[in-house]
């Protein structure tokens, strides 16, 4: 069967997590490339109801599976190819919708303690999600 091509209405920047692990990515083929090594763990992970995700939206996602799919991203797929990296996007239940605080509050609880109390303080202050996220996407690029 072929590979269906990458489809998804998330708002980036999200956040992709499971207990003792944390990920930002900025775009779709950072969220999308797996390493072919631990690819198979990362979607029983998935499936085993392991990963939660966060997107710009405000909304809150649990990831059911990763789904493989068609290599995407022009030029920027190639040192993934060369890398033999596996192209797959989380399969995702329906969204919740918290309010601003409590997304805010849940964003905060996963890298709170790798950035510490200051980054949740002006975590909380921010206007919106898509301000937190961007946040924490600036941050997360500072940590490197």
């Amino acid at each position: 069967m072929p590979l269906r091509a990458f489809n998804s209405d998330l708002a980036f920047p999200v956040l992709l997590w499971r207990k003792g692990y944390s990920y930002v990515a900025g775009s779709a083929l950072e969220l999308c490339t797996h390493p072919r090594s631990l690819f198979p763990e990362t979607r029983r992970r998935a499936q085993e109801g392991e990963f939660r995700l966060a997107d710009s939206r405000g909304r809150i996602f649990s990831v059911t599976d990763f789904e493989p799919v068609r290599p995407f991203g022009g030029l920027m797929r190639l040192p993934h190819m060369l890398m033999r990296s596996v192209f797959a996007q989380p399969v995702c239940s329906s969204p919740e919708q918290p309010e601003l605080s409590s997304f805010q509050a849940a964003v905060a609880k996963v890298v709170g303690s790798r950035f510490g109390k200051s980054f949740v303080k002006e975590l909380q202050q921010t206007s919106s999600a898509s301000a937190a996220m961007q946040l924490l996407a600036q941050r997360e690029r500072k940590a490197g």
